[in-house]
Formats: C-alpha cells, sequence, structure tokens
C-alpha cells in the first residue's frame, strides 16, 4: 500500500488562507483597537486569544491568554513558569506552574 505523497506548499497556502478567513471574521466581530491589537499576536497565540476577547466563560482560557499577553508571548510558558508578579490576583491560578 502506498500512500500519496504530502504536498507541503499546498498545506502551507491552505494554512495561511484559513489564517486570512480566521482573521476576517475576527475583523467583523471586534472592535477595532482589539482587532489591530491582535494582528500583532504572534500566529501561535491567535486562537486563545480570541476565545478570550468574543466572550468565552472558561477561566482557564481567560487566565492563559491574560499571562500570555502580561509577558509579552515570548517564551510565555517558560516565563509564566517563573512569574514573581506576586501582587497579581491572577498569580496563584496561573498556567504552568
Amino acid at each position: 500500500m502506498s500512500f500519496p505523497e504530502f504536498d507541503r506548499t499546498a498545506a502551507k497556502e491552505n494554512a495561511e488562507q484559513e489564517q486570512s478567513d480566521r482573521m476576517a471574521l475576527l475583523k467583523s466581530r471586534l472592535p477595532e483597537n482589539k482587532y489591530k491589537a491582535l494582528c500583532r499576536v504572534p500566529p501561535r497565540y491567535i486562537g486563545r486569544l480570541t476565545k478570550a476577547l468574543t466572550g468565552t466563560k472558561n477561566k482557564k482560557v481567560l487566565i492563559k491568554a491574560m499571562c500570555e499577553q502580561c509577558v509579552g508571548w515570548e517564551n510565555a510558558q517558560e516565563v509564566i513558569k517563573h512569574c514573581s508578579s506576586y501582587l497579581c490576583a491572577l498569580h496563584p491560578h496561573r498556567p504552568h506552574q
């Protein structure tokens, strides 16, 4: 049994198109200032932040999104793990402890 060869170019184009469609949908749902801020977020974090911005009630998603934004997205998991903002109300609830 042989499998068809995986076309990386087509997969990349498909992923880019899906991302573009998602951003177009968000542009119609979010206020202009939130949409502009979301455009500066690294793609890896857009999904969780989008859920937070569009009204999810899931506390875990909301806290993760806030912590990732607070540390500036880069190397977020490691930075959150060693967070020293003890006065933050979310500090005891932060992910990656």
